[in-house]
This record gives structure tokens, C-alpha cells and sequence, in this order.
């Protein structure tokens, strides 16, 4: 038996009339409001109006837009066209109906009860109702036919399959990317394959976030999180280092990137429409070593609210499936004061997103009494239950004869048991940048490098690690 159910519509034209006659005559569903767009929407939703939000597929439809929705309750159910199908569930849409009517959307209404049931809900006569587990299910199948490390058969059905869903660039051209960015049509097989195998097991073979956040100022928060990445990789890690630094990026500097690419941004875009994936993903990686792919930031601090907070969620979760570490780097950590009735997303709310969705978190202050002073207010409230903490570019000019016993004097009574690291005051670091060399390769290195060692084997548990890592690595061997 059904319980009423109140529904918020954003619809236009004869359609929307057409449904409200429909619900209005239905014994368990309710027309709380038509809303003329979704600012109207979200706000009716906000205040609770509604427990169902139907909806067009428009332009201004995006990721962040489905989150407030569903946060506030509501299912989402889509009028959309069948190609998008796919793209609408994995922006979190409930519900899509194609070629929709009136009839055909009450009857994926009244399927939403059995959906959640894991009943697929009933086709309409003229329309077509898809949930999210129909779309996995085809999508299972559909992997499993293929075969795609069959290297024998070049022409074979599967490989043409896996061209036409995939086009090659192998061709070049204007659209064919740099010698630095990751080569696409080399990594398509073992895309699939890892598609394929996860999907069918239903496990979720992902790497580590691992985030690194730091007092205000300069710490050196963007120069660990550089040669954190690199070195992981030339130990034989797959590392994905992303620039989530959104007041002062630096990374694509750093490395060698072009600097009005703002890969960041492009991938935000993409996840808002539910466009993202692994393939789409690898095409805005810069290469900064062996091992090692950077997602630069954004080019100007101002684009800072292209990166809304759930987009970037999907970002890293796609970042988690093709490497071992996902490393990011983070602006300044301060207080995020945004409280429930906030509308606008602050700087400071992507910042605590990153660090919630982090497995690990490395916390780095300057050396000195001001970033000592700051480190310490900052432990007071610390979100993170794993966490290491890092003093950089420690001197004795800076902390005094006994640098490492005064800070350590200082900091471990107030770290809870969290591992604390210094680094020593190197020119063996700004050199090694400003080479755009790896570490190792700059004499007189050894005390910075041992440094960063020590954290990557903090960093480093083999016994968590998640399962089915072979398919990253022939993801990895099929691109290098």
C-alpha cells in the first residue's frame, strides 16, 4: 500500500498540464507545486514541499542540483532522451523516462516503490521508464560479451565495438593531444576490462585519497604534494596528483603544464553533466613522471566556484580507479562556517569536502614559531582520524640549536598520537623544482629525499590495499 506522496514539478507546456490532471486524480500521489525553474524547484524543495522532484533534462541540470535534491529527500525523476540515459543516473537521477507522456510518467511514479524493492518498474505503452540498476544490468552484460585483452583478433567483433564506443586518436590532428598528456587510445582495453571485472564482481577495486592540507601561508603544502606524487610513483604506485588548491594553485607551474589549463575545471564540467569517466578523466592528465599524472588546477583563483563540491567527489572517484594514490593538494585549511541554511558554497566548504572524502591526510606547517603556533591551533580541531603531521623547511635559525627536540616538545603532547615528520631546510627541494628534475637526481639530496620516504611509507600499507589492483596496473602498462 502507498502512502501519499507529494510531488514538485519543473516541467513546461502541455505536458506538465497533462500530468497535473493525471496526479491530481490519483489516490496516492499530490502536485505540491509547479515551479517555473529549478531555483524554484530547489527552493520549494528546501522547504520541504515535495518528496518527488519530475523534471526536465535542460542545460542548467547538473550534479549539484540532483545532490540538493536528494539531501533534501526528494527523488529525482528525469525526462530525458535514451542517450542520456546513462550520464542522468550517474548524476544520482533517481528515475529516467524517454519519450515521455503523461501516462508514462505517473507510471514510473508509481514504480519508484518498487524500485526501491529492486522491482523493476513497468514500460509504459508510450514511453520507457530506466532505473539505474536496468542500466547496470545491460551495461554487465554487455562487458562481459567482450574479450578485451584479445590481442590475436585486431579485427575481431569486440574490438570494433570498443572503436565505435570509444573513437581513436591515433589519427591525431587538431583535436590529438600533446606528447605530455596521457595517450587515450592506448588505455581503452584495460579500461573495459576494469569496468567489466568490477561491475560483475560488485567490488570496487579504488585507490587512496590522500589529502594534503596545511596552516595558512606558505608551508610548502603544493612542493610535498609534488614530490610526494613523484617519488610514489617511481617506487611503482600509480599516482594521480590533483591541484584542488582553489586560492593559490600552483601545480601545473610546478610541473611543466600549460598554464591556462585548468583541468580541474573541465573535469568538474564534465562530472556535472554526469559526463566524467575513466576514459574521458585520462584525457586531461600531464605527465610529471614515470609513474605519476597531474589534473592541473584552476589557471586564475577567481574560477574557484567552477569546482562545486560534488562534482569534485565524482572527480576523485573516478581518480581512485586508475591509480594506487590519488594525492591533492589543498588551499589553507580554515573553518568551514557554512551551516545548513547557507544557498552559496564557500571556498572553505570544498576544501573540508576534500578532506572528508580523504583515506589519509598529511597536515604541513612551516618550521618556525608562527607556523608552530598555527599547527598547534589547528590540532585542536582536527576532523582527521588519519593523519600524518609534517614541519617543513626546519632550521636551526628558524627553531633554534635543537630545532627537532623543541618542536617535538611542543607539537607530540598535542597530536593525539598522529605520526610528526620534519624536513629539514633543503636547497636540494627548490632546486629539484626548478630544474623540473626528480629529487633523486639532485646532488646532495639524501636528507630531503629520506624525508619524503619516511612519509610514503607512512603512506604506504600493503595490507589494505584494495583488491583486484592488476587491473590498474594493465591499465597503467597499456599507456606508459
Amino acid at each position: 500500500m502507498m502512502v501519499e506522496r507529494t510531488v514538485l514539478l519543473c516541467l513546461e507546456g502541455e505536458l506538465e498540464a497533462d500530468l497535473v490532471q493525471l496526479l491530481q486524480a490519483h489516490p496516492y500521489f499530490a502536485v505540491a507545486r509547479r515551479c517555473a525553474d529549478l531555483i524554484e524547484l530547489t527552493a520549494a524543495a528546501t522547504a520541504g514541499l515535495g518528496s518527488i522532484a519530475v523534471l526536465e533534462d535542460t542545460a542548467e541540470l547538473s550534479r549539484a542540483v540532483v545532490s540538493d535534491l536528494l539531501n533534501d529527500g526528494l527523488d529525482v525523476v528525469a525526462l530525458g532522451a535514451a542517450e542520456r540515459a546513462t550520464e542522468l543516473t550517474d548524476m544520482g537521477v533517481s528515475l529516467v523516462i524517454t519519450q515521455a507522456n503523461a501516462g508514462s510518467i505517473v507510471t514510473g511514479l508509481e514504480g519508484l516503490e518498487d524500485l526501491r524493492a529492486s522491482i523493476q518498474p513497468t514500460e509504459a505503452a508510450s514511453g520507457t521508464v530506466i532505473s539505474p540498476a536496468q542500466l547496470e544490468d545491460d551495461h554487465v552484460a554487455d562487458l562481459l560479451s567482450m574479450d578485451p585483452f584479445d590481442e590475436g583478433i585486431e579485427e575481431s567483433a569486440q574490438k570494433k565495438k570498443l572503436a565505435t564506443r570509444f573513437p581513436s586518436r591515433r589519427a591525431g590532428g587538431a583535436n590529438a593531444a600533446d606528447d605530455s598528456v596521457l595517450p587515450f587510445t592506448q588505455l581503452e582495453n584495460a579500461a573495459e576490462e576494469y569496468d567489466s571485472v568490477a561491475l560483475a564482481a560488485d567490488v570496487k577495486p579504488l585507490g587512496r585519497v590522500v589529502a594534503v592540507r596545511g596552516t595558512e601561508g606558505a608551508p610548502g603544502r603544493s612542493t610535498l604534494a609534488l614530490l610526494t606524487g613523484i617519488e610514489l610513483g617511481r617506487s611503482g604506485k600509480k599516482v594521480i596528483i590533483v591541484d584542488g588548491d582553489l586560492s593559490a594553485p600552483s601545480l601545473g607551474l610546478m610541473a611543466g603544464a600549460r598554464p591556462e589549463w585548468a583541468g580541474i575545471a573541465v573535469a568538474c564540467r564534465m562530472a556535472s553533466r554526469g559526463r566524467l569517466d575513466i576514459h574521458t578523466l585520462s584525457r586531461l592528465l600531464h605527465a610529471t613522471g614515470p609513474d605519476s599524472l597531474l589534473l592541473s588546477g584552476i589557471s586564475r583563483a577567481e574560477r574557484w566556484r567552477e569546482v562545486h563540491p560534488e562534482d569534485l567527489t565524482a572527480v576523485l572517484d573516478e581518480a581512485r580507479k586508475l591509480a594506487d594514490y590519488v594525492i591533492v593538494d589543498t588551499a589553507a585549511w580554515l573553518p568551514d562556517e557554512s551551516d545548513d541554511f547557507d544557498v552559496a558554497i564557500a571556498r572553505e566548504t570544498i576544501t573540508a569536502r576534500i578532506v572528508a572524502a580523504a583515506d589519509q591526510v598529511v597536515t604541513v606547517a612551516p618550521g618556525n614559531p608562527v607556523g608552530i603556533s598555527r599547527l598547534v591551533a589547528l590540532l585542536e580541531d582536527s576532523p582527521c582520524e588519519e593523519e600524518v603531521l609534517v614541519v617543513n623547511r626546519v632550521s636551526s635559525a628558524s627553531s633554534g640549536p635543537a630545532a627537532e627536540a623543541e618542536i617535538r616538545s611542543i607539537v607530540e603532547p598535542l597530536s593525539g598520537g598522529r605520526p610528526l615528520l620534519l624536513i629539514w631546510e633543503d636547497e636540494a627541494i627548490p632546486t629539484a623544482l626548478l630544474q623540473g628534475v626528480a629529487l633523486p637526481e639532485v646532488r646532495k639530496s639524501e636528507r630531503s629525499l629520506t624525508a619524503i620516504q619516511d612519509l610514503i611509507s607512512l603512506l604506504s600499507d600493503e595490507a589494505s590495499m584494495p583488491a583486484k589492483r592488476a587491473f590498474r596496473w594493465a591499465f597503467w602498462r597499456r599507456h606508459g
